[in-house]
């Protein structure tokens, strides 16, 4: 029986690293309702801090995106602003194959402070939106 070339799933899988790979920064994905996945270009996770001698969550996260001229993500930002109530905000670590490692659940979660960049004629860049979110629970599997 002549065999190609082609690899079946189960080579492709045990060729895959080990549980004791780190993950990577750039593995991930993020849901907010109404705007696609692929907008986002950077989120900076919430951290603890000690206050007064206590370990406090601070509650908020910091999301970069990309506005795209359509649809309108500057509009879709002033609407979520507006209504101020965003019911749950998801981020997922993904492993090499694009399985979840970790769950983020971000639950009531507000827009606090939005920056739309500004712009510059000499600047060539791609023009990005800054979103700071304040939440209220957040579960993490």
């Amino acid at each position: 029986m002549e065999r190609n070339n082609e690899m079946t799933n189960q080579e492709k899988v045990d060729l895959l690293p080990q549980q004791y790979e780190p993950k990577r920064f750039n593995r991930w994905i993020l849901k907010i309702p109404g705007l696609d996945s692929f907008y986002f270009k950077k989120i900076k996770l919430p951290k603890f801090e000690v206050i007064k001698y206590n370990l406090e969550l601070i509650k908020t996260f910091e999301v970069e995106m990309y506005s795209p001229i359509e649809p309108s993500s500057v509009r879709h930002i002033f609407n979520l602003a507006v209504q101020n109530a965003i019911p749950e905000i998801e981020f997922n670590d993904l492993d090499a194959i694009g399985n979840k490692v970790s769950k983020w659940q971000f639950l009531n979660c507000k827009i606090s402070n939005v920056d739309f960049g500004s712009y510059d004629y000499d600047d060539k860049g791609l023009s990005t939106i800054k979103i700071i979110f304040s939440f209220e629970m957040i579960n993490v599997e």
